[in-house]
């Protein structure tokens, strides 16, 4: 994602609202040779820029919720799962799978299956040990994986029959699928939001006949007709567009 505040995205649109409004002013004045520099076109670019401007806080506001809804979800993951745990250990299971089961639950949880000895401080000159992997785990990608493998682990043993619905292995696929589901639709509006903001910014910014292209264009036609110490042109030159890489 980028980095500009959405406030300067709208200034930006709000400052060619008043360059539009100025060059209203001028009446018939203002004849520009240049098509996209009419009061028609820029008009156009002023909806353009207003629209892409909606579109991005539209699919951020759905990117926000997809996100919340899938922290929600997960949210109970590391109970349920050691409830998971402790309903396999109460029938008759293999303690060879139980222990399977703890260590997927360990990851879940984002703990090692034993604590790391203390590493001592290495002698003056000697070369650093090798480094160790974390061993948290706990992404929503990961997370989800772990528990299908859970999931796939209770689900071969007769000796797991839980009488509460949520931890049966119908209503923990249930679960598992509404977990992938939410993974999903996070990043599908991620991608819907990145493009989004590239398409504003194509508008406000980087086009060929963006906003900050066309306002430079603009200022020079009024220049060119008024002079550089009219009242007119000090209409738009205070008028200041920013170009993309310089925020």
């Amino acid at each position: 994602m980028k980095t500009i505040h959405e406030s300067g995205h709208a200034i930006q649109a709000a400052r060619l609202e008043k360059m539009v409004a100025a060059c209203i002013s001028y009446g018939t004045q203002y004849q520009p040779a240049n098509a996209l520099l009419t009061v028609k076109s820029l008009k156009g670019l002023q909806k353009a820029a207003e629209g892409w401007l909606d579109e991005d806080r539209r699919v951020k506001a759905l990117l926000n919720r997809a996100t919340n809804d899938r922290e929600v979800l997960y949210g109970d993951l590391k109970g349920l799962s050691t409830r998971i745990v402790n309903a396999l250990g109460t029938g008759d299971v293999l303690e060879q799978t139980l222990a399977d089961a703890r260590a997927v639950n360990r990851k879940i949880q984002g703990q090692r299956a034993a604590r790391l000895p203390k590493k001592e401080a290495p002698a003056e000159g000697a070369a650093e040990g090798p480094r160790t992997i974390s061993a948290s785990q706990t992404s929503f990608d990961n997370q989800a994986g772990h528990f299908g493998r859970l999931i796939k682990l209770v689900q071969e043993e007769a000796g797991y029959a839980p009488n509460e619905s949520e931890l049966s292995v119908a209503g923990l696929q249930k679960r598992y699928d509404l977990m992938l589901a939410a993974n999903k639709a996070v990043v599908n509006w991620r991608v819907t939001a990145s493009d989004t903001e590239t398409k504003r910014d194509g508008v406000l910014y980087s086009d060929p006949d963006s906003v900050y292209e066309r306002s430079r264009k603009v200022k020079r036609y009024v220049k060119s007709v008024f002079g550089s110490t009219s009242a007119e042109y000090k209409l738009v030159s205070g008028l200041i567009f920013k170009n993309r890489a310089r925020y």
